[in-house]
C-alpha cells in the first residue's frame, strides 16, 4: 500500500470515528440544552416547570437574567467536551483496526444509556420540554 494511500485511509478513519462518536454523545448534548433551559424558566418563573404548567411555547422569546443563546452554549460546549475527551481516549489507547468496532460500541452504550435516562426523565424536564 502507497503512503499516499494509507494517509488517505487514515483520514477516512479519523473523519467517521469521530463523527460515531458525535452521534453518539448528541442526545447528551441536547439533553443538556433542555436542562439548562428549563433552569432558565425556573429562574424566571421561580419554581421548576412541570408537565403542562406552563407550557414552554408560552414562555416569552427571552426571559430570565440569562440569553437565549445559554441553551446552544451549553449544549454545544458538553457535545464537545464528550466528543474530544472520547476521541483522545481513542486515539491513545485503541488500536486503530479496533476503531470501528470500539465506535460501534460505544454508540450502542451511550444510546441505551441516554433511553433509560430518557425513560425515567428525573426531574420530569423532557415531559415539560416536548410539551
Amino acid at each position: 500500500m502507497s503512503e499516499e494511500t494509507k494517509r488517505l485511509t487514515n483520514g477516512i478513519l479519523h473523519v467517521a470515528a469521530c463523527a460515531a462518536i458525535a452521534t453518539a454523545w448528541l442526545p447528551y448534548a441536547l439533553w443538556t440544552g433542555c436542562i439548562v433551559y428549563g433552569s432558565r424558566a425556573s429562574l424566571y418563573l421561580g419554581y421548576w416547570p412541570r408537565y403542562g404548567h406552563p407550557d414552554p411555547k408560552t414562555l416569552p422569546a427571552s426571559f430570565g437574567a440569562f440569553p437565549e443563546a445559554t441553551d446552544a452554549v451549553a449544549a454545544t460546549g458538553v457535545l464537545v467536551i464528550l466528543v474530544v475527551s472520547s476521541f483522545r481516549l481513542l486515539a491513545r489507547y485503541i488500536p486503530r483496526r479496533w476503531w470501528p468496532w470500539t465506535t460501534s460500541t460505544i454508540s450502542f452504550v451511550a444510546w441505551s444509556a441516554f433511553l433509560v435516562l430518557a425513560n425515567a426523565d428525573p426531574w420530569g424536564i423532557l415531559d415539560w420540554f416536548i410539551d
